[in-house]
């Protein structure tokens, strides 16, 4: 079963959708810099970063929307 991960960056509100295992994920980005919250679907994520009000983007190494 696919997995997906958003990471939110609160200062500059923007969320990214990652479909798993993504290496950028496995990064971790900045300490601090934001916030990883696990979905098990596609439609889950995007519900939820739609939710925040942030700019969405959708990882581009892993995602192809």
């Amino acid at each position: 079963m696919e997995k997906y991960t958003t990471y939110e960056n609160k200062p500059n509100k923007r969320v990214c959708i990652h479909k798993m295992p993504c290496d950028e994920v496995r990064k971790h980005g900045g300490l601090g810099q934001g916030l990883y919250k696990e979905f098990h679907t596609f439609e889950e994520a995007e519900d939820y970063a739609k939710s925040l009000n942030y700019k969405i983007d959708y990882c581009q190494k892993c995602n192809k929307k």
